[in-house]
């Protein structure tokens, strides 16, 4: 991010999801742009296309070598290294100097898997409301959503928009869920709330919306997940016409 232009909210920042590369991937500056594969925790060094030129496995690596790799690649692509600007992760025990871990490949698969599920069913809404709207991640809470303003003539960040996506977890719930997040919150009776479907709840103390945890979703099979998490988050649009 320290390459790429500042835009409002913060839009320069954001990472796609990218499919076949199994992990997300910045903005292209320049022709470059910087990936992370999640299931191995391998660092990528990609074209503006999103074809790998070159990678640097992450595990049992420190950061302090990590960075090192990416500054090289910065130099040889003609970016000042000394630009380069990054917070040390907070849960990252020993800072610079501790060895990244992947002590439970399933956890970082099933992660994968999430995301992968997530982007199919947010492209497909995304497209479906206005093919103008984008999906994309966040490093910072780690999540992938898109917004979907109202009023389709205006993007104001003072109309009425809905967030739409998936939580890896926070304070609003241990697990990962899919969520919908209205903004502003609007002025409604909890009590007059309706019915979601795909078995969807309403959440109204940290912000106000919609939320799927994963436990409620259905296991027998990838189809059926898929679709209630569809109905789920189609239902969450419908209760719009409510308020």
């Amino acid at each position: 991010m320290s390459y790429l232009e500042p835009q409002p909210d913060g839009i320069h920042a954001r990472l796609v999801w990218i499919d076949r590369l199994k992990g997300v991937a910045s903005a292209p500056a320049k022709t470059y742009r910087v990936g992370l594969r999640l299931p191995d925790l391998t660092l990528l060094w990609l074209d503006e296309f999103g074809m790998i030129l070159s990678e640097y496995g992450m595990r049992q690596q420190t950061l302090s070598h990590t960075l090192a790799w990416l500054k090289d690649h910065l130099t040889h692509a003609g970016f000042n290294p000394d630009q380069f600007m990054m917070e040390t992760p907070s849960g990252l025990a020993g800072g610079a100097t501790s060895r990244f871990q992947v002590d439970n490949p399933k956890a970082f698969d099933e992660l994968t898997r999430y995301f992968s599920n997530a982007h199919l069913i947010l492209e497909a809404l995304a497209a479906k409301l206005s093919p103008g709207n984008k999906v994309y991640c966040r490093a910072k809470p780690f999540d992938i959503r898109f917004v979907y303003f109202l009023d389709q003539s205006s993007e104001s960040t003072s109309q009425q928009s809905i967030c739409l996506g998936l939580s890896l977890g926070d304070t609003a719930f241990s697990e990962p869920y899919f969520y919908g997040q209205f903004l502003p919150e609007p002025d409604v009776n909890p009590n007059s709330l309706p019915e979601l479907a795909g078995a969807g709840q309403w959440y109204t103390d940290a912000w106000f919306g919609t939320a799927l945890p994963a436990s409620q979703i259905v296991t027998d099979s990838e189809d059926h997940q898929l679709q209630q998490i569809s109905n789920f988050l189609e239902s969450t649009l419908q209760a719009v016409s409510h308020f």
